[in-house]
């Protein structure tokens, strides 16, 4: 029985390599309702200065719970542009709008600024351990099957070649080469 094991040098190879692939774009998290008029949005952002949360805010003015659309989290290129530029040109619970889209208004809230960063190895270390794990797997079973092929083309029994590499042999009737019953 084979059994693959990954060391922590692996891992910290692996995490080296692809480092690129743990770098963490600045983002922002959001609150955000969006209202078909400009004068909804700004009774809102009203509120919301008295002291109501933008949840509250928005169904008090609109009467509807699914114009609140909730926290999000979003990197600037998450958003959609006209969004994009006074949510990230915003401090830490600023409330920004109305900003027009194509379709509606919207009220936002910067709740959090998450800093670019990189993701350190000890948060990443499963992740990369399961990939490393699939890899080697695939790699296994590439060279067994070639193996297997290998020793088939040079005329050895089948049954000799199963228990030599430990597999096991299932005999299926009534099926094509395809797969497919008769």
């Amino acid at each position: 029985e084979n059994v693959i094991e990954i060391s922590d040098e692996d891992l910290q190879e692996a995490y080296d390599d692809n480092i690129d692939r743990f770098q963490k774009d600045e983002q922002r998290t959001v609150d955000q309702a969006i209202v078909n008029s400009a004068d909804l949005a700004n009774k809102i952002i009203e509120q919301i200065k008295a002291g109501k949360s933008l949840s509250n805010a928005t169904e008090s003015v609109t009467g509807e719970k699914t114009a609140y659309l909730g926290k999000n989290e979003f990197g600037k290129n998450g958003l959609l542009e006209e969004i994009a530029e006074p949510v990230f040109n915003a401090a830490e619970k600023d409330v920004r709008g109305p900003i027009e889209t194509a379709l509606v208004f919207h009220v936002i809230k910067l709740e959090k600024i998450t800093p670019e960063r990189t993701q350190p190895l000890a948060e990443v270390k499963e992740d990369l351990r399961k990939d490393i794990l699939s890899e080697r797997m695939m790699d296994e079973m590439i060279d067994t099957a070639n193996l297997v092929d290998d020793r088939l083309a040079s005329g050895e029994p089948l049954e000799e070649i199963v228990s030599d590499v430990g597999l096991t042999m299932e005999s299926f009737k009534d099926f094509t080469l395809s797969g497919t019953d008769k």
